[in-house]
């Protein structure tokens, strides 16, 4: 069983809301921003009743819509997988990772995850992937600006989870998120794949990588 977990910082939220919830585990001080989120981990599911209900959940916290953030707040997630170890589940997503570099292609040059951007190697925090023991996290997402924003992540990390189940090609995944993606991030993301399998810059990404 895959389980998802989020992280949502905000640069301003009202104390009403400042408390667990049963989507909600806890929030802490957050040094980019102000204060930030952090939900227990949800199953990952393809559509289905149980999905729904996950998702009605995220629903009824009404602060996820539209937050009130800045550009240094970020929207991490977390990956795990029964049996799997961090270390693991960094190698399997390695494969499929460029589609979220061309997503997320603005947040390359952050603090937060501008380290080991060719992803050779595992244990580094300030990187667009960072394995803990039985976790992976997935640091290049901005803060979600909206609830269909968590939605979409949702789903394209399910998609990925599929694929590594699958073990599918690169390009056979791709096919299976088509209609949930913009083909100009799909094409695009071969050139940070290059990049990650070459370990150097091309042409192509220069441009958003750090100096």
């Amino acid at each position: 069983m895959w389980k998802i977990g989020f992280e949502f910082e905000f640069s301003f939220l009202e104390e009403q809301f400042i408390k667990p919830t049963n989507f909600i585990e806890k929030f802490v001080e957050d040094q980019s921003c102000y204060i930030e989120a952090i939900t227990y981990p949800v199953s990952l599911l393809s559509n289905c009743k149980k999905r729904d209900e996950i998702f009605d959940l995220i629903k009824s916290h009404s602060y996820l819509e539209n937050p009130k953030i800045n550009k240094l707040c970020g929207g991490h997630i977390t990956i795990s997988k029964l049996n799997l170890t961090g270390k693991e589940l960094f190698i399997k997503f390695k494969k499929y990772i460029p589609i979220i570099y061309s997503l997320c292609f603005k947040r390359l040059k952050y603090h937060a995850c501008c380290k080991n951007l060719y992803l050779d190697k595992i244990g580094i925090k300030f990187a667009p992937m960072h394995a803990k023991k039985d976790l992976l996290e997935i640091r290049l997402f901005p803060m979600s600006k909206n609830i269909d924003e968590i939605f979409f992540r949702y789903k394209l990390i399910n998609k990925i989870a599929e694929a590594i189940d699958k073990n599918l090609s690169y390009d056979k995944f791709l096919d299976t998120i088509k209609d949930l993606i913009d083909p100009v991030f799909i094409n695009y993301s071969y050139h940070f794949k290059k990049m990650i399998k070459e370990k150097k810059r091309n042409k192509y990404v220069r441009n958003y990588l750090p100096r």
